[in-house]
């Protein structure tokens, strides 16, 4: 296995409920929203897309700049990805 499984189960967890799509890719997980790779994890933790330039995790809060406890950081920047893939038209096939 080529990704951490902790840390996919931890973004699973933080992505519960909205319409996403998980996809194998890049030797990792990858979290799809309309087409478009939202976030995933590979070997060495997670990555969040959250514009035109991915951020790693562990990451200050996007609110409060702040460091969060463990599952805080998952949730809020899985959040800003979402908030910004989700005002993109859906990709192309």
């Amino acid at each position: 296995m080529a990704y951490d499984a902790g840390s996919a189960q931890m973004l699973r967890d933080a992505l519960d409920g909205l319409p996403v799509v998980e996809k194998r890719m890049f030797g990792g997980i990858a979290f799809m929203l309309n087409g478009h790779m939202t976030c995933g994890v590979r070997r060495n933790g997670a990555m969040f897309r959250v514009g035109n330039r991915p951020m790693r995790q562990p990451a200050p809060c996007p609110v409060s700049g702040r460091w969060c406890s463990q599952e805080s950081p998952w949730q809020a920047m899985s959040n800003v990805a979402m908030r910004f893939w989700g005002t993109m038209p859906p990709a192309n096939p």
